[in-house]
């Protein structure tokens, strides 16, 4: 079954508006999302949903997925982009937790 949603641990000098994640599988066929990256210095933790996605090649397969990727689209000499570990998950509603009455 493929995963519900896809996320990761992001830290950057710089804010970063034209960036993109890619999802790869395992005909090299890649399916892409939007990465801004809006708090410079901060840790960000992006959250995607597998199934809303900017574009893909046609055939890319979510049941498949080998590799994560990460495209800039400019950065300047000394800007710092620090990437932890991608998170897959199944039959994640959300995260939140909800104050009880």
């Amino acid at each position: 079954m493929p995963p519900g949603t896809v996320s990761f641990t992001v830290q950057t000098s710089a804010t970063h508006i034209a960036d993109y994640m890619y999802l790869v599988d395992t005909q090299s066929r890649m399916r892409w999302y939007s990465l801004i990256l809006r708090d410079s210095g901060g840790i960000q933790q992006p959250v995607y949903s597998v199934t809303n996605f900017t574009g893909e090649h046609p055939g890319f397969d979510p049941s498949s997925i080998i590799a994560i990727r990460y495209g800039q689209y400019a950065m300047n000499p000394g800007n710092m982009l620090t990437m932890c570990a991608p998170v897959f998950e199944t039959g994640v509603i959300d995260h939140c937790e909800v104050a009880g009455n």
